[in-house]
């Protein structure tokens, strides 16, 4: 059984990707995946940056306390899970002769207005 944090976490979640995905399609990314378990770990969103052509992988954080907690998840143990599924890209050959990099979408929902801070 679901705990009722649990089921608001999944749903912050998603609606963070889905402010981050919007706000990276205004910048010309074009949504190739989300979501996707590649090498062990999870890519949220998997993108393509329409000016470089490079594949993005993003990392969408959140939180209803503030930006410094959406950043503090962005610890060395979560820097080395998006590092084993950039590989897992690159070993699967999804990544073909694309730059790939890592971006995060950090997503503060502690205001009244969201804020949504890009660290490219």
């Amino acid at each position: 059984m679901r705990s009722a944090d649990g089921e608001e976490n999944r749903r912050q979640g998603a609606r963070a990707e889905r402010l981050a995905e919007r706000h990276l399609k205004s910048l010309g990314y074009r949504l190739l995946g989300r979501n996707l378990h590649i090498g062990g770990s999870e890519i949220d969103l998997l993108m393509r940056d329409g000016k470089t052509r490079a594949l993005v992988v993003i990392e969408v954080k959140s939180s209803r306390i503030g930006e410094h907690h959406a950043r503090a998840a962005l610890n060395a143990v979560k820097r080395r899970r998006i590092a084993r599924a950039v590989r897992g890209l690159q070993r699967l050959g999804l990544a073909g002769s694309s730059n790939v990099r890592v971006e995060a979408i950090l997503v503060d929902l502690s205001r009244d207005r969201i804020a949504i801070r890009h660290l490219a």
